[in-house]
């Protein structure tokens, strides 16, 4: 590797982990959202009554 490449290689390389980080942001927060829908989810059956009497011997 010569000396001219390796700013364009470190350019790229943090462009790359800028991209990889902004990906994990949305990741995360599409994770978060879908605990928040399933906690509301298990809130709305527990005050229906549903899933108290689960028999989990079959």
């Amino acid at each position: 590797m010569n000396i001219s490449a390796a700013p364009a290689s470190t350019m790229a390389m943090a462009t790359a982990a800028q991209q990889l980080q902004t990906t994990m942001q949305a990741q995360v927060s599409m994770l978060q959202e879908l605990a928040e829908s399933q906690q509301e989810v298990a809130r709305m059956l527990a005050e229906g009554g549903l899933g108290q009497t689960i028999d989990v011997r079959a």
